[in-house]
């Protein structure tokens, strides 16, 4: 066992560690880039930002989240489990895509306008710019992720707590006072969650107009200010980011090892279904409530999608239009979606496929656990453009030492898909084993000391043991790793090679021009294709044959 774990830290080293250290050489050969950090203006500015952005995105998914979270897998909700469907198939919508929706139905020519004073205007104007813009549509692109992490710490506080609290309260006490107080670690893990992948993309934030930490390095990169050299001005944004990165890699390191604390016991883990609270009279309304705010979250930018690409400023929505919009886009863009989609399905198999090792090595190792933090924290603060450019470095560095031009058209010239999983693999190995950890800390203990008593190798352990127990976990990490991929572009668009775009860089490029039918058409045939797979998966996560860790009821609970 021990080969196994100094071959993956090796690994990792080689694919996480390095890359992430690269940029670190920008201060090396830049000294002056510090001056960058006595810019209290410009720090200020980015500071208050990006503040604002995670702030706002967390009280525009949070409240409803938690409630969503609570009536969707704790009550006797009716329907429940069509309407967890619903939401979890909100999570296979791609940041472009929720944000090209979004803008279909808000942006110029879409059916609101908002008042001026979130633009700068004088007047009331199409929603174009501003943070407002940036944190709704994080904020709603994070509410599913805050419905299923909450949903799934709910389902993990013991069952005897509940029920022994129910001989001396209420049933809504017990909620207030015990379940939700007891599911407190993963409501925690969802904020942060949200939080990290609100500030450290930038899909939305160059389309709002909006100067984060992030985009202030992707800026430096694509638009040097005048009279200043690349170099320098990348290394002077990296100086900038500095301060925020230490503040999250402190505050990451603290909320994980807590979050690792407040999971439940091993030997108290409950075995039966979640207690359900009742609603009583509250049923039907609460129901209504909830489908009008799941079907708002997915309706709305659906419904724009479909009447952008269909409609025409000159015309009213015509199916006719529709139709002829999306045979085209099929016939122009259908091998991108198909490329992209098949190289997000797999990075998302390989990203959870690692993941998974790395837990499972990381159990029963306690000085691993500690270096396996490590770089999932500091992989997760970074913002992506930093990630990208140091991937970007690393790349060149290989290329200078092997003078390979098989490995130079692997990874720069020619069309390859391996830079982009490559940066995949760094954006969203962090995401895979925040999901896969707790999973793999639950299984059976005796049943791996039994295999270990057999005589079994690690790599039987890890294929007839592991594998197995955690066989529907893993589906589910890989495919969030999977839709997370599609919408990734603030590292991958730095270091894709010439022919391999991405959808999600296309998307971002037209976004720029506004949702126009080509867009809108594009986007539904990404929407239909994520459709079949996703609703294949829900079915076999929302109704298992057997009993599951990681999931809500199981089969055997009554509706």
């Amino acid at each position: 066992m021990r080969a196994w774990r100094l071959g993956t830290l090796v690994l990792l080293f080689l694919l996480v560690a390095l890359p992430l250290a690269m940029p670190i050489a920008a201060f090396v050969r830049q000294p002056s880039a510090m001056q960058a950090l006595l810019d209290g203006t410009r720090l200020l500015i980015l500071t208050r930002n990006t503040a604002l952005l995670i702030i706002g995105a967390l009280i525009i998914a949070v409240p409803p989240g938690i409630l969503l979270a609570i009536l969707l897998y704790r009550t006797d909700l009716p329907f429940r489990r069509l309407l967890r469907w619903l939401i979890f198939m909100t999570l296979f919508v791609p940041l472009p895509l929720f944000a090209s929706g979004w803008q279909a139905a808000l942006g110029s020519g879409g059916w609101i306008t908002i008042p001026a004073w979130t633009t700068g205007d004088s007047a009331w104007t199409p929603w174009a710019q501003g943070v407002l813009a940036a944190c709704w549509i994080h904020g709603l692109a994070g509410l599913p992720w805050i419905v299923l992490l909450v949903g799934q710490g709910l389902c993990w506080v013991e069952r005897e707590l509940e029920e022994e609290a129910l001989m001396v309260v209420g049933p809504w006490s017990v909620l207030r006072k015990v379940t939700l107080r007891r599911a407190g670690a993963s409501l925690g893990a969802a904020l942060i969650w949200v939080a990290i992948l609100t500030a450290t993309e930038i899909t939305v934030t160059d389309m709002m107009q909006v100067r984060t930490f992030a985009e202030e390095v992707y800026n430096q990169f694509t638009r040097p200010e005048v009279g200043q050299s690349v170099a320098l001005g990348l290394a002077s944004a990296l100086a900038v980011n500095l301060p925020a990165i230490a503040v999250c890699w402190i505050l990451l390191w603290t909320a994980m090892r807590r979050f690792e604390q407040g999971l439940p016991p091993l030997d108290r883990l409950s075995s039966t279904s979640p207690l359900l609270f009742r609603l009583g009279q509250w049923r039907w309304p609460l129901l209504i409530l909830t489908g009008l705010l799941c079907g708002f979250v997915l309706g709305v930018p659906l419904g724009s999608l479909v009447w952008k690409a269909g409609s025409t400023p000159a015309q009213p929505w015509s199916k006719d239009i529709l139709s002829y919009h999306l045979a085209t886009t099929l016939h122009i863009r259908g091998g991108l979606i198909g490329e992209s989609v098949l190289w997000a399905a797999v990075a998302g198999t390989l990203v959870a496929g690692l993941a998974l090792v790395v837990c499972w090595l990381a159990t029963d190792s306690r000085w691993m656990r500690q270096i396996i933090l490590l770089f999932v924290v500091t992989a997760w603060v970074i913002p992506g453009p930093v990630v990208g450019i140091g991937l970007k470095e690393t790349i060149n560095l290989l290329m200078d030492l092997t003078h390979s031009g098989t490995l130079a058209d692997a990874l720069y010239y020619g069309y390859s898909p391996l830079p982009l999983l490559w940066a995949y693999l760094l954006r969203f190995f962090p995401a895979a084993v925040a999901l896969l950890w707790p999973v793999v800390r639950l299984m059976p203990r005796e049943l791996i000391e039994a295999a270990r008593v057999d005589g079994a190798s690690p790599s039987q352990e890890l294929s007839r043991v592991v594998w197995p127990l955690t066989a529907l976990p893993l589906l589910m990490a890989s495919l969030s790793v999977a839709v997370l991929a599609l919408g990734e572009l603030s590292a991958s668009k730095l270091v894709e090679t010439p022919g391999s775009q991405t959808f999600a860089h296309e998307v971002f490029t037209q976004m720029h021009y506004g949702v126009t039918n080509d867009l809108a058409a594009l986007c539904l045939w990404l929407l239909l294709a994520l459709t079949g797979g996703a609703t294949a998966v829900s079915l076999i996560y929302f109704y298992p044959s057997k009993p599951i860790i990681f999931g809500g009821e199981q089969r055997t609970t009554n509706n």
